[in-house]
């Protein structure tokens, strides 16, 4: 083989290599739950599981607006904290590091807190007959909601049926 066919080969494999990394991250870039189709969501599933009407479902979209910017303030802070904490690794000052960590709880549980009352509030939009449909939805928020495996499709396990 001459330094030519070997200069080709590895020029291919490195525009090959490029293409799938750029490929990557842009698949890796989407925002959580806008990576998966609108039927996949959690707000379409919710919506569609609850039998939302158009009223139900402004006052729906409206709630998840409040609730990405609560999250989002709460996850700032957080993130900011954590920052803070890792400034003073070094530093071996128990006190400052206990009170960060303190801290990092508070905000994980006023995350908490504003997924719930989130819940609550979708629960008090529904409707007498909806009630029991939120209920059988109530169950399943978890895995509904797992990060790991992203928003899918809650089916009914007993029958088979979406």
């Amino acid at each position: 083989m001459n330094k030519l066919f070997v200069h080709r080969i590895i020029i291919a494999a490195l525009i090959l290599l490029n293409a799938f990394l750029v490929f990557q991250f842009i698949k890796l870039s989407k925002p959580y739950p806008h990576s998966f189709s609108d039927k996949e969501s959690p707000k379409y599933i919710i919506i569609e599981k609850l039998n939302f009407d158009k009223q139900q479902v402004v006052i729906y979209e409206s709630l998840i607006e409040q609730h990405r910017e609560n999250i989002k303030s709460l996850n700032m802070q957080m993130m900011s904290t954590k920052k803070d904490l890792l400034k003073v690794i070094s530093v071996e000052d128990n006190v400052k590091n206990d009170s960060l960590f303190i801290e990092i709880g508070k905000l994980q549980s006023m995350i908490e807190k504003v997924h719930f009352q989130h819940f609550l509030d979708i629960k008090s939009i529904c409707k007498a007959d909806q009630l029991k449909d939120f209920e059988e939805l109530e169950k399943r928020l978890v895995e509904l909601f797992d990060k790991r495996k992203g928003p899918k499709r809650l089916t009914n396990k007993r029958k088979g049926k979406r």
